[in-house]
This record gives C-alpha cells, sequence and structure tokens, in this order.
C-alpha cells in the first residue's frame, strides 16, 4: 500500500483519530478549512462501514453538527465506490477505495452540476438516511449541502476523478485549483490543520 495517499500523505495532515476514523485537513484546499473524514483502514465506502458499525455513521453525522457550530455550515461529499481518484499511475483501489468524506465549510450546493454524470438522482432528509439507501448502489455519490438535506446520485455516467473537488472550483470560477497534486498548498494547509484543531477542540481529542 505505498500508493495511498490515505494512509501515508494523511499522516503529515492529520488532525485526530478516534477509532477506526480521522479528521485530516485536505491538500489543495478549495475552501477555508477544507477538511476530509476518513477511514483508518481500507474500505469501499461508508455504505460499507454503516453495514458492518452503523453508529460510526452517528459519530460523523454528530462530529459534523460540531463542527458546523465553529465553522458554519458545510457541504460534504462522498465518492462511494467510484474509481474518481484513478490516475494512469494510480492503483484506485488504494485510494478511491479508502472511504472518504470531503468538507467544504461554505461552499455552495454542486448537487445540480453533478446530476449530469449519474442516471439516477435521490433526495434524502439526512446524511445517514442516504448512506443506508446507497446499500444496494453498485457506485454513488453523496453531496449533503446541509444537515437536513442530502443528495444520493448513482449509475455514473464517466465520472471524472475528483469530481466534487472539480465542480466546487468550477462553481468559485478557478478549475485549475482542483488538482490537488499540483497545487497541494502545503503552508495554508497546515494553516487549515491548526485551526480545525482549535474548533474541534476535545471533541475526539
Amino acid at each position: 500500500m505505498n500508493n495511498c495517499f490515505l494512509c501515508n500523505k494523511a499522516l503529515d495532515t492529520r488532525v485526530t483519530v478516534w477509532r477506526n476514523m480521522q479528521l485530516i485537513a485536505a491538500l489543495g484546499p478549495l475552501v477555508p478549512l477544507h477538511a476530509l473524514i476518513a477511514t483508518t483502514r481500507h474500505c469501499k465506502s461508508f455504505t460499507d462501514i454503516a453495514l458492518e458499525t452503523p453508529e460510526q455513521i452517528a459519530e460523523i453525522v454528530e462530529l459534523r453538527a460540531h463542527l458546523e457550530e465553529k465553522l458554519g455550515p458545510m457541504l460534504i461529499t462522498e465518492h462511494g465506490r467510484v474509481p474518481v481518484c484513478l490516475n494512469d499511475d494510480d492503483a484506485h483501489e488504494q485510494h478511491c477505495f479508502h472511504a472518504h468524506f470531503a468538507l467544504f465549510p461554505g461552499a455552495v450546493d454542486i448537487s445540480q452540476l453533478a446530476a449530469a454524470y449519474f442516471r439516477e438522482r435521490q433526495e434524502h432528509g439526512s446524511l445517514e438516511e442516504a448512506i443506508f439507501a446507497a446499500r444496494q448502489a453498485k457506485d454513488y455519490l453523496i453531496i449533503s449541502p446541509s444537515r437536513a438535506k442530502t443528495h444520493l446520485f448513482s449509475g455514473g455516467l464517466n465520472v471524472p476523478r475528483q469530481l466534487s473537488r472539480k465542480l466546487v472550483a468550477f462553481q468559485q470560477g478557478n478549475l485549475a485549483a482542483s488538482d490537488w497534486r499540483e497545487f497541494p498548498e502545503y503552508e495554508l494547509t497546515e494553516k487549515n490543520r491548526l485551526q480545525l484543531l482549535t474548533a474541534l477542540g476535545d471533541k475526539h481529542g
């Protein structure tokens, strides 16, 4: 697993670890305090986590609420069982199947843009509900613009890698910034890591 970003690089930007989860400051942040909630082990999706240990999904929902109290509303996305992190030299099972939510504080809803890349779309009243609804899907994308609304997309149509990042960057008029490999912004990432640590307080500390 030497090429696994979330096993290796995450160690440098990790905010905290609890049980089998970790909060990470995202490289190439597109918004202030851009972060990831990821598993510490390889797992295809958070739907798979929900089937094994559903209480962990409740913990993520609770963490989101805690962070939103400190940082304001945030957009949350997950590419579940979708190889959108695939690069020509990547072993995508080692990255894309390392389940992770992307947290974009202050970002706008990108669900209308995402709809063009999937055959099916559902709307759910909570993140937990959408995650459990995705259990039969071969591939899916979750976009949750608020705690009261979550969109579930499935049946991908030539989904490009890093779709959520691309759509957030597009909304901001800065599509080039979507590639964190090219624009990692290490100093800004470290600044975000320290601010996220402060916002976290003693939660999962």
